[in-house]
């Protein structure tokens, strides 16, 4: 299977990202930095162009394990169902301060809407990268879909804003 890999960007640095993708040990994958516009009109150009069958997007200022790439394609490969994979959002303990909404958080799964209407950010925590399991909401920093998935259902990505 091939990836697509999504960068959207503001104008950071992206020395650090690009050098964890060239190190990834899958190595079937295409890259398209996206500079224009905002991230919904990134996501469509790139979805636009994309020849791989699963659609990843990640930030431009994240780090990623060697592994990284290999692990969500195993994902996709042993279990044909799966419709979508994410992986853990990691905030630094320094920034996490800055983060009203994480200040609180304690859980350890990810992200999850509850009956009650209550968000569970569990998914910025350590201990969540070894969780596998049902999820509500894709981190959008770290996120793989299948392509086929996303052209099925309209054949692009949506503002919701």
């Amino acid at each position: 299977m091939k990836a697509t890999i999504v960068v959207p960007t503001i104008g950071r640095n992206l020395d650090n990202v690009l050098k964890d993708l060239s190190e990834q040990t899958y190595k079937n994958y295409e890259i398209f930095i996206e500079k224009e516009g905002n991230i919904t009109q990134c996501m469509n150009r790139a979805l636009e162009k994309a020849h791989g069958s699963i659609l990843i997007r990640i930030d431009d200022d994240v780090r990623l394990p060697k592994n990284w790439l290999d692990n969500i394609m195993h994902t996709f490969k042993v279990n044909p169902k799966a419709g979508g994979v994410t992986g853990p959002t990691i905030v630094p303990p320094d920034l996490k301060k800055n983060r009203d909404s994480l200040k609180y958080a304690k859980y350890h799964k990810p992200a999850r809407i509850y009956p009650s209407g209550r968000l569970s950010y569990g998914s910025n925590f350590l201990e969540a990268i070894e969780y596998v399991g049902p999820c509500d909401i894709l981190e959008s920093c770290n996120y793989a879909v299948r392509t086929d998935l996303v052209k099925h259902v309209g054949g692009n990505y949506r503002d919701w804003e």
